[in-house]
C-alpha cells in the first residue's frame, strides 16, 4: 500500500496550512476530502490515488490530474467548483485545493429529468463562457 492510497486523518495538516476534518468520497482515480484552511473556512482537497502500476501509467494519471487543475484553476464561472491551488507533500501527495460546496453528492444517484436538465443548462452554460 502507498502513501496515496492510505485515508488521510483527520487533523492531518497539509501544506502547513490545510487540516483534514473528513473523506467525503472516493472515486477511481482520486479521494476527496473536507479540510479548513488556517482561517477556519472549509475546502474539498481531491488527492490523487497511487494506482497498481502493473494496470496503470501513474505518470499519465498525474499528468491528467494536474491538467484537469490547470484548466479548472483558469475558469470563473459560479457553476464551475473554483481551484484554489495545487499541492504537492513530499511524500508523494498530489491534489488539488477546491471551493468546498454544501449539499449531497449525486454519485451513484439517479436524477429525474427536470432535475437532470437544470444542470445539464448550468453545465453548458458553463462551458459556453469559459470557451469564449
Amino acid at each position: 500500500m502507498t502513501m496515496n492510497d492510505k485515508m488521510l486523518t483527520p487533523g492531518q495538516v497539509l501544506q502547513g496550512k490545510y487540516t483534514i476534518e473528513k473523506e467525503l468520497g472516493r472515486g477511481g482515480f482520486a479521494i476527496t476530502y473536507l479540510a479548513k484552511n488556517r482561517g477556519g473556512d472549509k475546502m474539498a482537497i481531491k488527492i490523487l490515488k497511487d494506482l497498481d502500476p502493473i494496470q496503470t501509467d501513474y505518470s499519465k494519471n498525474k499528468n491528467n490530474f494536474l491538467n484537469e487543475a490547470l484548466k479548472l484553476k483558469t475558469v470563473e464561472h459560479p457553476n464551475i467548483v473554483k481551484v484554489y491551488e495545487i499541492l504537492e507533500e513530499d511524500n508523494n501527495i498530489i491534489g488539488i485545493v477546491m471551493e468546498y460546496i454544501e449539499g449531497e453528492s449525486l454519485n451513484g444517484k439517479q436524477l429525474k429529468e427536470p432535475k437532470a436538465i437544470v444542470y445539464i443548462h448550468q453545465v453548458g452554460d458553463a462551458l459556453l463562457q469559459s470557451s469564449s
